[in-house]
Order: C-alpha cells, then structure tokens, then sequence
C-alpha cells in the first residue's frame, strides 16, 4: 500500500508537471508573440506611417499640378480677353469719327425732317381752311341759285 501512494503521488506529480509544462509552453508561445509584436509593431506603424505620408504627397503634388494648370489656363484667359478689349477699344477710337459724323448727319436729317413736318402742316392747315372756305363758297352758291329759282318763280 506505501508503494502504491507513492506510484499514485508520483503519477499525480508527473500530471502536475506536465499541466504546468504545458501552461508553461502555452505562456511561453504568448510571450513570444507579444516579443514579436512589440518588435514588429513599430516598424509597421512607421511603414504606415511611411505609406501615408507619401499617399499624401502623391495627392498634393496631383492637386498643385491640377491647381498650377488651372492658374495657366486662367492667365491666358485674362491675356486673351485683355488682347480682345485692346482690339475693341482701337476698333472703337477708328470708329469713334464716323459715329461723331453721323451723330452730326443724323441731327441735320432730324433737323430737316422737323422743318419739312412742321411746313406740312402749315400747308394741311391752309388745305383744310381753303376747304372750309370752298364748302362755305358752295353754300352760298347753292343759296343764291335757290334765291335765283326763287326770284324767277316769282
């Protein structure tokens, strides 16, 4: 019976020690993967970092590219359109007599047309005032026949 408690202590001292080497591996295996993480970690976050930096300056270099053809596409909007104005204003100043002399033409026509209105009216007035004159004349006449027709029937 002393033998058996000391087979069975000792098999019971084997599984112990086997459950702690093997809680020992398993601690062992989670250390090393946190070794490796708290070696690898670092290094990854700066190859992020790293990555996302030079994203950053890939999309700032695109945008200033976009923003510099903008500004060059601009400019020569605004020299174009300055050509264009100067091109008016010496087209303008080249015209600028002929529209003085027109001006000039234009008030003489005006001027005239208003003098040959204002004598067509004169000239409608003495028709209508001939015309009232010619009625009136006609009333007469046709007074004086019936006064005639009237004298001779007497």
């Amino acid at each position: 019976k002393g033998v058996l408690v000391v087979v069975e202590a000792l098999l019971d001292l084997d599984k112990e020690r086997q459950r702690l080497h093997d809680a020992l591996e398993a601690e062992t295996i989670k250390a090393s993967v946190l070794r490796h993480k708290l070696f690898n970690v670092p290094l990854d976050t700066e190859k992020e970092i790293q990555n996302a930096v030079k994203d950053a300056r890939d999309a700032n270099i695109n945008e200033i590219a976009e923003v510099q053809r903008k500004l060059r596409e601009t400019k020569k909007a605004i020299a174009d359109l300055k050509k264009q104005l100067e091109e008016i204003r010496e087209h303008d100043t080249a015209l600028n007599p002929q529209k003085e002399k027109i001006s000039f033409t234009h008030e003489d026509m005006v001027s005239d047309l208003n003098f040959l209105l204002n004598d067509k009216a004169q000239v409608q007035i003495e028709l209508n005032e001939t015309w009232e004159e010619v009625k009136c004349t006609k009333k007469n006449i046709g007074r004086t026949e019936d006064g005639i027709l009237q004298l001779h029937e007497d």
